[in-house]
C-alpha cells in the first residue's frame, strides 16, 4: 500500500474522484499533507502505528555484532522488532536466518565461529538496536531484514509499507472524513461510521495490546515454536 493508494481512495469515498480518474498532483500533494497530519494525531493520542519494511545490508568477514539505527553500522531508523530474514549469496540463493530470542541465542556454541549465519537475535537497545548473528560471517554477503518499525508519517506518495490487518481500512475512511471539509463535500454516513467503527477497533486491539506484525512471507518467518536441536 502506498499513500497515493490511499489518498485515491479517500477521495472516491467522498465523490471528489470517480472510478478510473487520476489523482491531481495538486490534490495527492495536500492528500499525503494531511495524512500525514493524521497519523501524527493518532500518535499523539497514544496509538502507535507499526508498519514492515523490507532492508537490504551488508554483512562485515569476521563480525558477530552490528548497530542498528540513524547512527548505526546498518543505517535506517531503529526497528522495534525483526521479524524475518534470510542472507543472499552472489549468485542470487537465499539462506533462511533464523530470528531467536536471547534465551536461545546464547546458549549457541562459539560465536566466533565463521560460516553462513543461520541465526539472530535482535537486542532492542536504545538509540541504536544491536543485530547478532550466529555463525559469524565468513564472507561480506547481503543480509534481507523485515522489520516492524513505529511509522512517524510517509515520506512520499509513493512510500511502499506493509500495516497490519485493518490499518488499511482505518486510513481510507478516517482520511476521507478529514478531506471532505477541503473540497465542500458532505461526509456520507456510511463513510463516517466506518471511519469511527475502523478507529475503534484499532483502538480496542492497542488497548488490548493484540496488534500483531504483518505477516511476511519471507524464509526465516516461521509459526512454530524453533527448537535448537532440531534446526
Amino acid at each position: 500500500m502506498t499513500a497515493h493508494d490511499v489518498i485515491s481512495a479517500a477521495l472516491k469515498k467522498i465523490g471528489v474522484l470517480a472510478t478510473g480518474q487520476a489523482v491531481e498532483a495538486e490534490d495527492a500533494a495536500d492528500g499525503l499533507s494531511e495524512l500525514n497530519r493524521m497519523i501524527d494525531s493518532w500518535s499523539a493520542a497514544g496509538m502507535p502505528i507499526f508498519y514492515v519494511t523490507p532492508e537490504t545490508f551488508n554483512l562485515v568477514a569476521g563480525t558477530s555484532s552490528y548497530t542498528i539505527g540513524p547512527a548505526g553500522a546498518f543505517v535506517t531508523s531503529r526497528p522495534i522488532a525483526i521479524i524475518g530474514a534470510f542472507i543472499r549469496d552472489i549468485n542470487g540463493h537465499d539462506y533462511p536466518v533464523q530470528i531467536r530470542p536471547i534465551s536461545e541465542y546464547w546458549p549457541l556454541g562459539d560465536k566466533s565461529t565463521q560460516s553462513r549465519p543461520k541465526y539472530l537475535y535482535y537486542d532492542t537497545t536504545y538509540p541504536l538496536g544491536t543485530i547478532y548473528v550466529y555463525y559469524t560471517p565468513d564472507d561480506a554477503e547481503a543480509i534481507h531484514l523485515f522489520s516492524r518499525k513505529a511509522l512517524d508519517g510517509l515520506a512520499a506518495l509513493a512510500t511502499d509499507v506493509s500495516f497490519p490487518e485493518g490499518y488499511e481500512r482505518a486510513f481510507i475512511y478516517n482520511l476521507a472524513v478529514e478531506l471532505a471539509p477541503n473540497y465542500g463535500r458532505k461526509i456520507p454516513p456510511l463513510v463516517a461510521f466506518n471511519a469511527q467503527q475502523s478507529l475503534g477497533v484499532l483502538n480496542s486491539r492497542n488497548l488490548a495490546g493484540s496488534i500483531a506484525p504483518a505477516r511476511v512471507g519471507v524464509p526465516g518467518v516461521v509459526g512454530r515454536a524453533y527448537n535448537v536441536e532440531e534446526g
